[in-house]
């Protein structure tokens, strides 16, 4: 069963600081670290099969130079390689399975 990256946010990485990316197209995530709470909502522009059905998902990350772009990769690299130590930092992540999401966290209270 495939697995999607959905979400990561991050207290601070490289010059982003409280900032939340998101990476799924059919669903809208927020966290909200003050009351610790996380908010998934429906992507209203969302087109089901858009690109046919061989295709799940296309996330482009884009930006001027110096803007981040290598910084994003690089963290996305570290957390699917659960590399706690290297960030150190409170982060949290959304990924789906089938139907289903799992909400990993490191350093956050209970969510």
């Amino acid at each position: 069963m495939e697995m999607k990256l959905c979400y990561i946010w991050i207290e601070e990485y490289r010059g982003f600081k409280n900032q939340g990316f998101n990476f799924s197209s059919e669903f809208i995530f927020e966290y909200f670290p003050l009351d610790s709470v996380i908010r998934k909502r429906i992507n209203k522009k969302y087109i089901k099969d858009f690109f046919g059905t061989g295709i799940r998902d296309i996330t482009a990350i884009i930006g001027q130079n110096a803007s981040g772009k290598t910084n994003i990769l690089e963290l996305i690299l570290y957390i699917a390689d659960g590399a706690n130590t290297i960030i150190n930092r409170p982060f949290l992540v959304v990924y789906k399975t089938g139907e289903n999401f799992t909400i990993y966290h490191y350093k956050l209270p209970h969510i």
